[in-house]
């Protein structure tokens, strides 16, 4: 057993001395594992000396090929510790591009959330175009800002783009949003998804109930209860005949309520260029609805929606024509020629 062993450790020392020579001579490179793990195993169980390696005749010196393996296990160690190094440098280097990351994503957020915000005001003062700009701008900067989808479908449906306000309410859906906002552009999608009548509605007491409470919540608290019940109006009741006066009737009384005479303006603008022969009491009284809506402090929205409604409906209602009195009628016909009696 002791003579194995001792071949073995002899002929490990003969091929690190042939090694090393070979390496001063530029023919080898240093020692990497696993040999460089064998040798060093080597050294440390079998302890070798100067005089133990002179049995071996192995032409190189004993000093030498220990320093050769001396210089072997300082280069791999200093190769761990570059290897080592690089990779925390790595680790590192992207924790802060990480972070770098994330600050830039914060300011393009911070950047795009201000255009939308400019865009709500530029919509609440009747600037649709500048609106839809801003947040034009706002998804640019930030295409996973889901308000700004939210709030530039809500301003199409203002300017009666139903297509491209569908297509924006389900991408604030598919990025997910705060709740109360999910549930309005839900409201929304499904007002602008009802099928619209073919035909005109009949004039029935449901039907007059139904367009009734369309109308009261178009004057609601709630922001999606409003353009919800509005956008029905406009697309499926602006025919009905009674929608006029019943919006009119509301408006009258709510005069203080500004979103619900914005919207009584549109559904007016709407249902009078689908039936332009209106009576002319509805006439008479969308006049004196604008008269005294102007009287009121008024935004540009509101501004936009009279201008808009005017531009439809006669300034003022037509002269009914006058009835003749029996003694009018009498003006311009001949008289006849009273005869005197005989004598």
């Amino acid at each position: 057993l002791w003579m194995n062993q001792e071949a073995r450790w002899r002929r490990i020392y003969l091929r690190i001395a042939d090694t090393a020579k070979r390496y001063q001579n530029k023919e080898a490179s240093l020692l990497k594992d696993p040999d460089l793990a064998l040798a060093l195993k080597w050294r440390k169980g079998a302890q070798p000396t100067a005089e133990w390696a002179r049995r071996y005749e192995a032409g190189f010196a004993f000093s030498d090929a220990m320093a050769f393996l001396d210089k072997s296990r300082h280069w791999q160690l200093a190769r761990r510790i570059i290897f080592i190094s690089c990779i925390a440098l790595a680790v590192i280097s992207l924790f802060f591009f990480q972070i770098q990351l994330q600050v830039t994503e914060t300011t393009l957020l911070r950047q795009s959330s201000g255009n939308v915000t400019d865009a709500v005001e530029l919509s609440a003062e009747g600037d649709t175009q500048g609106a839809i700009d801003r947040l034009n701008q706002a998804i640019e900067i930030s295409p996973t800002n889901n308000d700004a989808y939210f709030y530039r479908g809500t301003v199409y449906l203002q300017k009666g783009d139903k297509a491209n306000a569908e297509a924006d309410f389900n991408k604030f859906l598919e990025l997910g949003g705060a709740s109360e906002k999910r549930a309005e552009a839900q409201k929304f999608l499904a007002a602008l998804q009802e099928k619209p009548v073919a035909k005109s509605r009949a004039v029935s007491p449901d039907n007059d109930k139904q367009c009734a409470q369309l109308v009261e919540q178009m004057f609601d608290s709630d922001r999606g209860t409003r353009i919800a019940a509005t956008t029905t109006l406009i697309n499926n009741w602006k025919d009905y005949p009674t929608l006029v006066p019943v919006v009119l009737d509301k408006a009258e009384t709510q005069i203080s309520n500004k979103s619900g005479i914005i919207n009584s303006l549109l559904v007016l603008e709407r249902s009078w260029q689908s039936q332009p022969n209106q009576s002319e009491t509805n006439l008479e009284r969308v006049n004196r609805l604008i008269e005294t809506v102007q009287q009121q402090s008024n935004g540009g929205q509101t501004q936009e929606r009279i201008s808009s409604l005017k531009q439809v409906i006669p300034a003022t209602a037509p002269p009914r024509p006058l009835k003749q009195s029996g003694e009018d009628k009498d003006k311009g016909r001949p008289r006849p020629i009273r005869q005197s009696a005989k004598p």
